[in-house]
């Protein structure tokens, strides 16, 4: 019977446990119990993530009037899971990482980074050695190609 006992309080704070993390959102988008739920996608250096974080978020909180609160995601896969989880609202991504929340949690883009006023699309480069013989992106056809990080659409 106390076996019985353990197993029925156990399954019962497991269901309450789950609820409470299934919560849906109350109050209006913005508000400070209801913040806009900002991602960064992985920053290297957590002085650049910190320093860049505040900046967003007092701008956003002092011209635009909505309360944020930021997170730096930890890899792509994290903030792919915040999209599809609905715990991102927006976020700062690369090329690849978009693709990626689209294509897995169905999120699409509203806004785009604007470079001055000359860069508007998304530009890559190939980097090779003087003596290559590559002059074109067709001319790596055959060759050993390395990149810098296989969740990079440009390295």
């Amino acid at each position: 019977m106390r076996g019985k006992i353990v197993i029925f309080l156990t399954i019962v704070s497991l269901v309450a446990c789950l609820n409470i993390g299934c919560k849906k959102r109350t109050g209006e988008i913005g508000s400070k119990n209801n913040p806009v739920r900002f991602y960064f996608m992985p920053l290297k250096e957590k002085d650049v993530y910190e320093k860049n974080e505040t900046i967003i978020k007092d701008y956003i909180e002092k011209n635009i009037g909505l309360y944020v609160k930021t997170t730096n995601a930890p890899n792509f896969t994290a903030l792919v899971q915040a999209f599809g989880d609905g715990k991102a609202d927006i976020a700062f991504m690369n090329t690849l990482g978009y693709l990626m929340v689209r294509d897995w949690s169905k999120a699409e883009a509203q806004l785009l980074t604007v470079y001055g006023d000359v860069y508007k699309t998304y530009r890559g480069e190939l980097l090779t050695r003087a003596d290559s013989n590559i002059n074109k992106p067709e001319d790596i056809n055959g060759k050993v190609v390395a990149f810098s990080d296989p969740f990079s659409a440009s390295g």
